[in-house]
């Protein structure tokens, strides 16, 4: 069974079939809040480096997020996994981060084998076309998946069951928000 690649960014399925949920944590709104608005997005495969294998990177996903502003963060989501970044100055330019680290091995019987812990990372950098009112973005996601130190993954490059061909390796979208509320 090929797995289909779940990028982190919320609106999307927001877990890494490597593993579970992402860990960012959900904040209680204290200060100003001011919505951005709802997006409906599209991501195209600009690259990547994975190779082939049981993790799978669509040419397009599409999905949708909610963007807000509070207290000087940008809010990428919604509920328990909103992700929360930087809203530059300008009130344009934005980026959201978030790591997640996985037990490549997950439930397998493979008790004799060392472990492998991948750390993934997703950044996501991007525009609104206006600061005052927004109707769209454009954006760049990064998908990077590293080894931890101490982890041998060797075994799970190779075969009809790798999970990539390479590690570290890294995918590339260009995202296209536009208005949806």
């Amino acid at each position: 069974m090929r797995r289909v690649l779940p990028i982190l960014v919320v609106g999307l399925t927001a877990c890494l079939e490597l593993g579970q949920q992402p860990s960012s944590e959900s904040t209680e709104t204290t200060g100003s809040s001011a919505t951005l608005g709802r997006y409906e997005v599209t991501a195209s495969l600009d690259t990547q480096t994975c190779g082939t294998g049981s993790i799978v990177f669509p040419e397009t996903l599409t999905f949708v997020i909610e963007l807000d502003e509070e207290d000087k963060q940008l809010v990428w989501g919604d509920g328990a996994l909103a992700l929360r970044g930087r809203l530059a100055a300008n009130g344009v330019e934005f980026s959201v981060e978030a790591k997640k680290v996985v037990d490549a091995r997950g439930d397998t019987e493979a008790e004799n084998l060392p472990p492998c812990l991948i750390e993934r990372t997703d950044a996501v950098q991007g525009a609104l076309d206006d600061p005052e009112a927004p109707t769209g973005f454009e954006a760049t996601l990064e998908i990077d998946y590293a080894p931890e130190a101490g982890s041998d993954c060797e075994d799970l490059l190779f075969g009809p069951d790798r999970l990539v061909q390479a590690l570290p390796c890294q995918a590339r979208y260009e995202l296209v928000g536009s208005r949806s509320d």
